[in-house]
């Protein structure tokens, strides 16, 4: 009997000591993915026409409401570059430059950008709100 409470207290120490690492990792996925005003913007995308640079919330919720295309998001499996995609939408929300943000809309002939208020996922990992040029 003893032994098993030493090995439950053990276990209960390990997990509390790894509960900070893993809330760094598990917040964002707690967070709302999609807010308020996005679905507002959502229903104006019904009313245009074009191609949405978004990270892959943004892009399922522009594709759900308004039938428009996004970047990264929607039908995976119709898309061979699904990858390369991903990582150019990071880069999009990352980078500082105007002209690089610019030439990534117009290498996949993007005509809109969605810039939520939150967190941005584009498969490689969160994108903090700060963070987004």
């Amino acid at each position: 009997m003893k032994k098993e409470l030493a090995i439950a207290l053990l276990f209960a120490a390990m997990a509390w000591l790894a509960l900070p690492a893993l809330d760094h990792h598990v917040e964002p996925w707690l967070n709302q993915v999609v807010l308020p005003g996005e679905y507002e913007a959502a229903q104006w995308a019904q009313g245009v026409d074009g191609l949405f640079m978004a990270g892959i919330f943004g892009g399922e919720l522009v594709m759900g409401m308004s039938g428009n295309p996004a970047i990264v998001g929607g039908d995976w499996a119709a898309n061979p570059n699904a990858a390369k995609q991903m990582s150019d939408a990071e880069e999009f929300y990352k980078t500082a430059s105007p002209e690089r943000a610019e030439e990534l809309m117009r290498k996949y002939n993007a005509s809109h950008a969605w810039f939520p208020s939150r967190d941005v996922y584009c498969g490689y990992g969160w994108i903090k709100h700060n963070e987004t040029k």
